[in-house]
């Protein structure tokens, strides 16, 4: 259409835009924080502070990816096996699930990194409230990404563009 500016009548600009976010409480509702997604900038930060733990994770993932396809070889991963997962990231990694909730409240010090005292707090957090946490984090960060099974691959991917940066053979 001519005479039309379409930098008049785009949408917001990107500084306006407002990452969504959902609190976490204690059983009594104490608001513990409050978390948004993961970005890719999270994912890599994640990937370089815990390599080899997120290697043993992506094992595991594959694992259960593995039991969806035995239950149903044409299906993708269920919820149940999901939630499984969930599970056992919260009982094998508890570095990385605090790592995440920090990352995902913005608890972070001057170098970017999650702060001392938020993982000092995280850390006594009640397990139903660090599950929780994950749940939302999760939920926030895959929304408009297409389910846990492509967020897994865009980490694996990550992952093995971090390993011959880091002296690791790729798969």
């Amino acid at each position: 259409i001519s005479g039309v500016n379409y930098l008049e009548t785009t949408t917001m600009p990107i500084r306006a835009y407002q990452v969504p976010r959902r609190e976490i409480t204690d059983a009594e509702g104490e608001v513990l924080a409050d978390v948004r997604g993961l970005a890719f900038y999270d994912l890599n930060l994640l990937v370089s502070l815990h390599f080899d733990s997120l290697d043993k994770l992506l094992s595991v993932w594959e694992h259960y990816q593995d039991v969806s396809k035995r239950k149903d070889p044409g299906a993708m991963m269920t919820d149940a096996d999901f939630a499984a997962f969930l599970a056992d990231i919260c009982a094998s990694a508890p570095a990385i699930m605090a790592d995440v909730i920090a990352l995902a409240a913005d608890e972070v010090d001057e170098n970017g990194m999650p702060s001392t005292a938020a993982l000092a707090s995280i850390r006594r957090w009640p397990m139903h409230a660090q599950c929780r946490a994950l749940g939302h984090i999760y939920g926030l960060s895959v929304a408009d990404f297409g389910g846990p099974v492509k967020l897994i691959g865009a980490l694996i991917q990550q992952v093995r563009q971090a390993a011959p940066a880091m002296g690791m053979i790729q798969a």
